[in-house]
Parts: C-alpha cells; sequence; structure tokens
C-alpha cells in the first residue's frame, strides 16, 4: 500500500465514519434507545420489587436471600445521565466505532486491489455487516438491559471466534474458485454455531419477550444501515479520488 492509497484509505475511513455513526445514532434515537430505556424501567422495577421484599422478609428468610437481592453488587456502576449526555455519549461511541470500521474495510478493499465504486462499497458493507453483526447474533442475539446471560469473558471469546471464521469463510466463498476452499469456507462458517454460544442455564429478563425481540430486530436493521452507508461513503470517496 503506496502513500497515496493509504491517505485516500485514511480519508474515505473517517468521513465515512463519520457520517455513518451521525446517522445511526439519529437512526437509533427513533428504534432501539427508546425500548432500552423502556426495558431499565422494568429493570429497576424489579430491582425495587426485590429490595421491597428483601427488606419486608422475616430476619431468618432476609439472612438467607440477601445473597440474591444483590447479585449484581452494592455499588451503582456509572453511567451517563439521561438526555443530552446520554446522547452526546452515543454520538460519540457510535462515530468512533464508525471510523474503526470504516479503516478496516477501506483496508480489505485496498488489499483487494480492484477499483473502489459506490456499488462495490456497499458489497463490502454487506459483508461486514455479516461477519460482524448477523452470524454473530445468530448464537448472541443483542440484549436488553435486565437480561441475564453468561458471563461476559465467555460470550467475549465466542464473538471474537465467529468474527475471525466468519470472516475468512467469506473471503474463501468469495474470491476462491475452487469449490474446495468454498466447501472449507462453509465448514468455518458453521465451526462457531457447532460449538454454540454460551448461554445461562437459566435464562431470565426483567422486560417482556416481546420488547426484546423487537429490540433485537430493530438492533440488526440499524447494524445493517450502518455498515451499508459505510461500505457506499467509503466507495463514492475513493471512487471521487480516482
Amino acid at each position: 500500500m503506496n502513500f497515496s492509497s493509504l491517505q485516500r484509505t485514511l480519508t474515505s475511513a473517517i468521513i465515512a465514519g463519520v457520517f455513518a455513526g451521525l446517522l445511526i445514532s439519529l437512526v437509533q434515537i427513533v428504534t432501539t434507545i427508546p425500548i432500552i430505556t423502556e426495558a431499565e424501567t422494568y429493570e429497576n422495577q424489579a430491582a425495587s420489587s426485590a429490595a421491597d421484599d428483601h427488606h419486608s422478609a422475616p430476619a431468618g428468610a432476609a439472612a438467607t436471600e440477601a445473597p440474591a437481592a444483590h447479585s449484581h453488587g452494592d455499588e451503582d456502576s456509572w453511567a451517563p445521565e439521561d438526555g443530552v449526555e446520554r446522547l452526546t455519549y452515543t454520538f460519540l461511541s457510535n462515530v468512533i466505532a464508525g471510523v474503526g470500521f470504516a479503516l478496516l474495510l477501506g483496508a480489505a478493499m485496498t488489499m483487494r486491489g480492484r477499483a473502489i465504486t459506490v456499488q462495490s462499497g456497499a458489497l463490502w458493507g454487506v459483508s461486514g455487516f455479516l461477519v460482524f453483526s448477523l452470524l454473530p447474533a445468530a448464537g448472541l442475539p443483542p440484549e436488553v438491559p435486565g437480561t441475564q446471560g453468561a458471563p461476559v469473558e465467555l460470550r467475549q471469546m465466542w464473538w471474537f471466534l465467529t468474527v475471525a471464521c466468519s470472516a475468512v469463510a467469506l473471503a474463501l466463498i468469495a474470491f476462491k474458485p475452487s469449490w474446495i476452499w468454498r466447501g472449507v469456507g462453509i465448514a468455518l462458517l458453521l465451526v462457531p454455531h457447532v460449538i454454540g454460544a454460551p448461554h445461562p442455564e437459566v435464562a431470565s429478563s426483567t422486560a417482556p419477550a416481546a420488547l426484546a425481540a423487537e429490540f433485537a430486530i430493530l438492533t440488526m436493521i440499524s447494524s445493517a444501515i450502518f455498515w451499508i452507508m459505510i461500505g457506499s461513503v467509503s466507495g463514492f470517496i475513493s471512487e471521487k479520488f480516482q
């Protein structure tokens, strides 16, 4: 990669990442953020109810139930305040994520060595959506606040495994003419799901199942918009440079 290619990739990634991050933040304001807020209401109600039950229980029962009532820790973790502060952090995190993912996508498109257009960029964006969002979500769907999940470390390990296998698999399927290599790619796609995503022994959530399902669907739609926008804008800018 020469200096001009590097400069083009960096410029495209920054512009595409900022644009996609701002756009997806606006989409989230009217789609997933209201659901998160509603789910947090259910979570707070459940926590309040558990605290009331703990204080009203007999001494012997209270001693037995105390660990469960405080299973999330006695000290609340920091979180941005609702309103402007929360929206600001949402915009910043989405823009940072957008620039980072746009750099990965831009590097992959440049290393491919083909002319980059809006159409090819959009296809690369769809690939990014499959690798980083849809295929991992097949095992670990997006969760609303108040959902009891497996340990974070196990979920992160499985997510990284799925992303790595999916990226290599799609590259083999798309770029290798041999059906043997494509077969290897299909097998790689299945490996993480054969292993299985980590889940708790007993799944529970304070939010209704319908709300959790709506959140998962809207999150996937938002993610698709995010990735396709990154790829399309990167392709558009690269096309102008060329």
